[in-house]
Order: structure tokens, then sequence, then C-alpha cells
């Protein structure tokens, strides 16, 4: 019933028509790009708790993609001696640029696909939550911030660990998992035996948020619940890749709706069906957890409900 798109002022345009002609019958979290920083706090929308359209904060790339090999790695990739791909922004300007968008209240996404990627974001983040705790007032209590790293396809555990001390949400899309392992084992060799590592991360304690890629990958929910519990593209026949780190479906369910809540800040708002929350859900036609996982991409949406109206379908 919600999603957080990342494609800037020309999905925010659109979603603002549809929100004003009473056509957008789903919430939007809008995720703006870094250069939009300085116009932030002029752009005209209201961000009041049960608004379907809100500016939630900014998306930062630290690197590249895994299979053009721009991903920014710690060692080379496999076969290419010396190219341990790219970083898209010097350090310091990603930890000012953290800092600056924190210092406003905005929640931050980077996306990291590699280790190093993954390593100097925490370092931006660890730097930011360091400054402003140094600039706080003590008697005020500190801004509901997320600070979220997008797909954590390869982190070393030391910084898997680092992202558990400093509270950092794993925003992750278990359909890369299945659609990549090809080019992952191919790029990383033996470091792909802990890339996706998802199942370690939920059992660490580190915050999940489940979400698509879209249209990088597929937007349906159930297949991509399927390739989280099962570690398989349902379209295929191939055996699970690295099921030791496939989500239990109460885990990746935790993850598509309260983790990703969490995530955007608005865990008190929804993300659980709670009194006082605003009565959005989605009805399947059946009961997720007890469908065998084999049938689960066959399941189906039978309502979507947004505060406590019926959006689609009937129940």
């Amino acid at each position: 019933t919600t999603i957080h798109d990342i494609e800037g002022d020309l999905s925010l345009n659109i979603f603002r028509q549809l929100r004003d002609e009473n056509k957008l019958e789903m919430r939007v979290q809008m995720i703006m790009p870094r250069q939009k920083l300085p116009q932030l706090r002029t752009l005209n929308i209201t961000n009041g708790e049960n608004d379907l359209l809100r500016i939630a904060g900014i998306k930062i790339f630290a690197d590249g993609t895994l299979g053009s090999q721009t991903a920014a790695m710690l060692t080379s990739f496999e076969g290419s001696p010396g190219n341990r791909g790219i970083l898209t922004l010097p350090e310091q300007e990603m930890k000012e640029t953290v800092q600056a968008a924190a210092s406003m209240g905005l929640n931050i996404a980077i996306h990291a696909i590699g280790d190093r990627a993954a390593h100097v974001a925490l370092n931006s983040i660890e730097y930011a939550q360091q400054t402003l705790t140094a600039a706080s007032n003590p008697s005020t209590p500190p801004a509901n911030l997320r600070y979220r790293i997008e797909h954590v396809q390869l982190i070393t555990p030391e910084d898997l660990e680092r992202m558990r001390r400093l509270g950092v949400v794993a925003s992750i899309q278990p359909f890369h998992a299945v659609a990549d392992r090809d080019i992952a084992e191919r790029y990383w060799g033996k470091r792909a035996r802990r890339a996706y590592a998802y199942r370690t991360m939920r059992e660490m304690g580190i915050p999940i948020a489940l979400g698509s890629d879209a249209p990088v990958e597929t937007f349906d929910p159930l297949r991509i619940l399927y390739a989280a519990t099962v570690r398989r593209d349902p379209a295929t026949q191939r055996p699970p890749w690295l099921p030791d780190q496939a989500l239990p479906i109460v885990d990746a369910l935790w993850g598509y709706t309260l983790g990703a809540a969490y995530a955007g800040s608005e865990e008190h708002l929804k993300g659980s069906l709670t009194v006082g929350k605003l009565g959005d859900a989605v009805v399947l036609r059946e009961n997720i957890i007890d469908t065998p996982q084999e049938k689960m991409p066959e399941n189906g949406v039978q309502a979507t409900i947004l505060g406590g109206n019926v959006v689609y379908g009937t129940i």
C-alpha cells in the first residue's frame, strides 16, 4: 500500500497530479536525488502524517553495478586484476552530503553494491551520527531519522556488525539474489558465498526492508517473497542459490511490512494492523504463511485497503 519512489521530479509531479485528481490509491514516499538537497526546503509538498504523498529523504549513489563491474570493491573483480570498480562520490563529499541531509531531518538511502561502497557508506553514516550527536541539545530527543543502505549485495562481516551497531537498515531486493547469481559467481568468485546475506542480517538484528528495485527487476511482491524464502526464480527449475540465506516467511513478511515502514520512519503509522494506525492492508486469496512455498507465486491479491477503505477488489 506504500511505495518508496526514487525517480525525482518527473515522478513527483505525476504523483502530485494523481493526488490532486483523487486518483492516487496508494501512499508514496519520495526519495529525491542528492542533487536536489539544496531545493528540498522550498518544495511545495505537505508532509502531514495522513498525506498520500510526502518527501522522506534523499538517495545517494556510492558505486555502480555488478554487471558492469563498476561496483566499488575492496579487492579486484575476478579475471580483471586492478579493477576494483568505482566510487561515484569522493568519501568526504559523501560524508558532508549525508550530514547535511540528516541535519535537515531527511532520511538517507545509499546505493551500495560492492563491499568497498558499503564500507564508505557506513563511514559517512557514522560521521553524520557522530556530528549530529556532538551538536545536539541533550534536552532535545534526536529526530526519527533512518539511514539505509540499498542493495547491500556484498559486505564484509565487520561492516555487517557495524550496520547493526549503527542501526542502519538493509534495504534489500531479494530478486537480485536469484537474477544475479551467475554474474556474482563469475565476478566475485569465492566472495559470492557471502553475498546477499539476508538471513545473516536478520539474525544479527539488522533491520531489513524488502523491495523490488523496479523496473530493474519484477515488482510482483509474491515473486519477490518467493525469491526471499526459496532463493530461486519461480520461472526457472534451477536449484536454490545459497539457500542458507533464505528468509523464513515471517521474516520476509516483516521486511515487506513493518520493516519497510520502519525504513521510512513510519512504523508508528503503518506496517501492522494496530489500533491507531492508518488501516492500510492487502488481502490475499490464501494465507501466505500456510501456503506451500511452490504455490506462493500463484497466490493473488483479493483486495487492497487504504485508510480503512477498499480501493481494489472486494472483501
